[in-house]
């Protein structure tokens, strides 16, 4: 019985003293220091990772600078004529609001061509009258009022803008003030008289001088000279340098008439 006991009492001890041994395993003391390295180590691989999320907003911002910095040069060299009449140094030139076509209106008669143009580069190309027509022209001394454009032949034109309405833009031609300054000369002329012959000028700040005169045998006798606006028909007399307003005379037909 002793003996029985003993047995028992020594396997106790060998139990407990196996227990005693895992409790202090070096391999969890080896897992526990792992868990503690990586819960150190976490609050770095969240900055690693914050500043890898902000690399790409850096990235990104650069080509939409660029992008929009294009698009701003586009839009103004889109503008070097605003739409609306600019007056050139024969003719106006009318730009429509859709930035690729207009016409031409002419001093002598009021016709003109209908034209598209496009932007190149740093040109602008004319189709004048048809697509298969291809005018070259250089602007320079660009601004909101005037633009200078350089043909192909190298001749120099100032381009003045006049009014933001193109289609409803109206002027009168050097044909059409000749017969308003006729009746006009009629209309104040104690003896009804009007002169035979007729000559203008065109001036470079969009005025017309007109010539009232008779052509005798060996000089021309001048009756009259004025100077008028062709759209408002207002002006000066060049020969007592009054200020006159031909626009109740602009009625269609001639000073007999």
């Amino acid at each position: 019985m002793k003996k029985y006991l003993a047995i028992i009492a020594a396997a106790g001890m060998l139990l407990t003293g196996c227990q005693s041994d895992k409790v202090s395993s070096p391999a969890e003391e080896s897992s526990g220091a792992a868990s503690a390295v990586e819960q150190e180590t976490s609050p770095a691989d969240t900055s690693a990772e914050n500043t890898t999320a902000e690399e790409p907003d850096v990235t990104t911002a650069q080509p939409t600078s660029d992008s929009q910095t294009a698009q701003t040069s586009t839009s103004t060299d889109s503008l070097v004529f605003k739409p609306g009449a600019w007056r050139g140094s024969n003719e106006y030139f009318l730009f429509y609001a859709d930035e690729t076509g207009g016409s031409t209106r002419d001093f002598e008669s009021g016709i003109g061509l209908p034209f598209e143009y496009e932007y190149g580069e740093e040109n602008i190309i004319f189709h004048m009258g048809a697509a298969d027509d291809n005018t070259i022209a250089v602007p320079s001394d660009i601004s909101e009022e005037s633009v200078t454009l350089t043909w192909e032949d190298g001749t120099e034109e100032n381009f003045v803008f006049i009014s933001s309405d193109a289609d409803g833009f109206h002027f009168y031609s050097n044909g059409e003030l000749v017969q308003i300054a006729q009746r006009y000369y009629k209309a104040n002329s104690p003896e009804g008289y009007v002169p035979g012959m007729a000559g203008t000028q065109n001036n470079d700040d969009g005025t017309v001088t007109i010539q009232l005169y008779d052509s005798l045998e060996d000089h021309n006798s001048t009756s009259a000279w004025y100077t008028i606006d062709r759209v408002a028909l207002t002006g000066t007399d060049d020969m007592t340098g009054s200020a006159v307003n031909m626009s109740d005379y602009a009625e269609a037909g001639t000073a007999e008439g």
